[in-house]
């Protein structure tokens, strides 16, 4: 569980900084955005890995 948090922080850390190089700010509608995508990757992965 430890290990999703961990990701979720460097996936939102990541974009926040591409965001910022491309002097873009970073709202909270993003990290909605961002954790949804993710947890839909997420979901995806995990049926993937139970086939």
């Amino acid at each position: 569980m430890l290990r999703y948090v961990f990701e979720w922080f460097g996936i939102i850390l990541l974009f926040g900084f591409i965001m910022t190089m491309c002097n873009t700010k970073f709202t909270a509608e993003d990290g909605y955005v961002i954790t949804f995508v993710w947890a839909i990757c997420r979901i995806c992965l995990t049926f993937e890995n139970k086939r």
